[in-house]
């Protein structure tokens, strides 16, 4: 008995000095290290009166700018209009056009634009007799109440008025649809009907830019069909960050500002100062400025995550992404011929290719595979989802499995199981338990598998191989040029190809870049730089760490240890790897790195609040 009570003083002394340990509460102090950064920097009456006058000032001088009051106007004239105004101008302008093509000599009827041509007669008959207003037959439609209202959060306001019957334009329509006949004899007219399907679109996104966001998350992956996928990513971007910034300017988002955020900016200020002062010139200073407008997109995504409607769409959208994805992967790897190029013939002839799915290069896509999955993970397990949308998220969870292991990127497995690992330790005791009880198992189970997987993998720290030899090399040749560098070269290839070789090991000299995310931060930024990110991830996870346990078994729980564990294994990748090469992964890792920091800090926020209720 006294054993048992001796047993149990020790235990409860071991657990008090654990949670009082010095360790562990420089991990969860983040309420209190952020409220006294705000109190010092940001807090205070006079701070939020200057914040609440500047508001002022640029509501004003954006109902008084004359582009503003111009758009408006228009707006206002088209959705008053009636749909018998709408259907004159579909029905004039197509009939210029083919008259305007007849008289070139350019109209045929089986040509693309005189099938556009007749489609806007037919349906313009449809509209002719109608008195309803756009706005109204927008807002009555339940399409449309559906798509802008429910689904995009359109504002109501902005489109049903008050008079159901549109007022008659039929001389305006018939003025404008001979300028659009004109020009559509000479320009092919599904550009028009393009160029009208942009500015609903620009309206859309003007008035609600979280939309924006969600269809980069789901497109992201599709962008590498075009020429120059870096400069789609990076312009579209760009107008939801002006958007987005415009309406927190007048008050209408809020802008979420403490410790961990102004990290994550002074960071990105250390990667354009990189790119200005930079060894490559005019080319760092390029990537430099994308990478700060991608970086930027953080402080919009915390606002967009911080509400559950639109996070629950986000992760949606991340999902049906990636279970394309990871589809095209799979069959690609066994109803293609894939090349050969990325893979040592000599030692892996039995892998048979490795995938690549939309992205060019293996690795690439085990880093997208590597970011979404534990997220995905987590989103399968929240209860308050459906039945069906569960399903999805363990459809695409297994899907991104198997797709994982066929781009046969060790990295990525090693950043997989990392991520896992730890997805199990956070999630629950019983989880913890089950990772206690199946280790040694799947340990015994390893050696069982099929040949190729485990010849790829108990080839890591293999130093003979190839790929494994040729970043040593490499990592030895950027350390000679860090003693002589300790501050960076600058950000980007170029900046890397004019000083890197002249300390490159022979055989690496045209390597593109370190193969190692922190060593190339360090290489790039110097000794500043590459304190200030870790100070991001410090102060990450202070914040995750520090509302783990407040969360219990809740959803958001989940969510949040989903994020978290992407982030870790991503960084455990990053050790043998840069896995912000490819501008969509550098993205697409502050998006999710937005996700968690934007839960933690929501927690705080909700805890801080409790206590002060309590405390009065």
């Amino acid at each position: 008995m006294r054993k048992k009570e001796t047993d149990g003083r020790f235990r409860k002394r071991m657990q008090r000095g654990y949670r009082e340990s010095v360790l562990l509460r420089s991990f969860t102090c983040y309420s209190r290290v952020n409220q006294r950064f705000l109190d010092g920097s940001f807090g205070g009456r006079d701070s939020d009166a200057e914040r609440a006058r500047i508001r002022r000032a640029c509501l004003r001088a954006r109902e008084r700018s004359i582009i503003f009051s111009w758009c408006r106007r228009v707006g206002v004239f088209l959705l008053d209009g009636s749909l018998s105004s709408l259907g004159s101008l579909c029905l004039f302008s197509a009939a210029f056009a083919i008259l305007g093509r007849l008289a070139l000599g350019t109209f045929s009827v089986f040509d693309t634009e005189a099938i556009v041509s007749f489609v806007l007669l037919a349906s313009s008959v449809f509209l002719l007799h109608s008195k309803q207003s756009l706005s109204n037959a927008i807002g009555n439609s339940a399409f449309f109440d559906w798509l802008l209202f429910d689904v995009c959060r359109f504002p109501r306001d902005r489109l049903v008025s008050e008079w159901d019957r549109g007022e008659d334009r039929r001389w305006t329509a018939l003025i404008c649809s001979v300028l659009l006949g004109a020009l559509a004899s000479v320009v092919h007219p599904i550009w028009i009907v393009l160029a009208v399907v942009c500015i609903f679109l620009f309206t859309l996104v003007q008035a609600v830019p979280e939309v924006l966001f969600i269809s980069v998350l789901f497109l992201l992956p599709f962008f590498n069909l075009f020429a120059h996928p870096t400069a789609v990513l990076t312009l579209t971007v760009v107008i939801g960050e002006v958007f987005w910034f415009g309406k927190t300017i007048c008050g209408h988002r809020d802008f979420r500002f403490g410790v961990l955020s102004f990290f994550v900016l002074l960071f990105g200020m250390l990667l354009l100062l990189g790119g200005v002062f930079g060894a490559g010139g005019v080319k760092s200073l390029g990537r430099a400025v994308m990478m700060v407008v991608l970086l930027l997109s953080y402080f919009p995504l915390c606002g967009l995550f911080s509400q559950p409607v639109w996070r629950k769409r986000a992760m949606l959208s991340l999902c049906l992404s990636a279970l394309i994805i990871a589809s095209v992967g799979i069959v690609q790897y066994f109803f293609t011929d894939l090349e050969l190029k990325w893979v040592d013939v000599a030692r892996f002839s039995d892998i048979g290719g490795r995938v690549t799915s939309l992205f060019a290069n293996p690795n690439v896509l085990a880093e997208y595979l590597l970011l979404t999955f534990p997220v995905i993970l987590g989103e399968g397990m929240v209860a308050r989802h459906s039945a069906r949308i569960r399903c999805l998220f363990w459809l695409a969870v297994l899907l991104e499995f198997g797709c994982l292991i066929l781009t046969w990127s060790r990295g990525a497995w090693l950043g997989a199981i990392a991520s896992t690992f730890l997805f199990l330790l956070l999630y629950s005791k019983k989880s913890r338990r089950i990772l206690l009880w199946v280790l040694v198992p799947v340990l015994i189970w390893i050696p069982l598998l099929p040949h190729s997987i485990v010849n790829r993998f108990s080839s890591i720290g293999v130093l003979t191989e190839s790929s494994i030899r040729y970043r040593l090399y490499t990592w030895q040749g950027t350390l000679r040029m860090l003693m002589a560098h300790p501050f960076g070269i600058g950000v980007g290839e170029e900046a890397f190809f004019r000083i890197y070789p002249s300390f490159a090991v022979s055989g690496t000299e045209t390597v593109m870049h370190t193969h190692q995310l922190f060593l190339q931060i360090l290489t790039e930024l110097g000794i500043f730089g590459w304190i200030c990110f870790f100070a991001v991830l410090f102060f990450f996870t202070q914040a995750v760490l520090s509302v783990y346990r407040g969360f219990g078994n809740q959803d958001d729980s989940k969510q949040l240890v989903g994020g978290f564990c992407a982030i870790f294994g991503t960084l455990v990748m990053g050790l043998f790897d840069y896995v912000w090469y490819h501008c969509g992964i550098f993205w697409l890792f502050w998006v999710i790195f937005a996700q968690a920091a934007t839960l933690a800090e929501t927690k705080i926020q909700k805890m801080e609040e409790e206590t002060r209720w309590m405390l009065a």
